[in-house]
């Protein structure tokens, strides 16, 4: 399976591919970090009101990330045709392609923030349990008592600008969570 910076953490699609189309994925995501974050801070500097942001890969820098998010997300409505077996409780929208790219790309910033910041935590590839929610994505392990999947973070954090149930605060606050309580000392 080719990575695509278009992609939802939270798709079933990982469940279905073999090893091999997994492991292409990952070799993907990890070939492509380094441009997706030039390209998102590329994006941010471009906005006004952006222009300064720090890229310094510090927990700090998250606030002004998230503030950026909050001006930058955009959705379009899903077209429900009768019989659809869409989940009632789904909203009726879906991002834009263009807010998909920014939502990995964030996914990859926090998850570099919490490498360059805490010795002994990585990148890996989760192949454990396909039962497991994060099967066959990268996800941040090492020295943590169990892995993160920081595309997910950032699409949960994504999803609750557009409800308006998440603040600025939000990726700081997952960050400082995951430090204190999941990553070892």
């Amino acid at each position: 399976m080719k990575f695509t910076q278009n992609y939802y953490a939270h798709s079933a699609v990982f469940f279905r591919i073999g090893k091999a189309g997994l492991q292409e994925f990952y070799q993907g995501f990890m070939e492509n970090l380094p441009y997706s974050l030039d390209e998102l801070f590329g994006k941010i500097w471009r906005t006004p009101g952006f222009s300064e942001w720090k890229a310094s890969f510090r927990e700090e820098s998250l606030l002004q990330l998230a503030d950026w998010i909050q001006l930058s997300l955009e959705r379009v409505p899903l077209s429900i045709g009768a019989g659809s077996t869409r989940n009632q409780q789904s909203p009726p929208w879906d991002f834009t392609d263009a807010s998909r790219e920014i939502i990995v790309a964030t996914g990859m910033y926090y998850g570099e923030v919490m490498i360059r910041q805490n010795p002994g935590v990585s990148w890996i590839h989760f192949l454990k349990g396909k039962s497991m929610a994060d099967y066959g994505q990268p996800v941040i392990g090492g020295a943590v008592h169990r892995v993160i999947n920081p595309v997910r973070v950032a699409t949960s954090f994504a999803f609750g600008v557009m409800d308006g149930s998440e603040s600025r605060n939000g990726l700081l606050s997952a960050y400082e969570f995951w430090k204190q309580n999941i990553l070892k000392n």
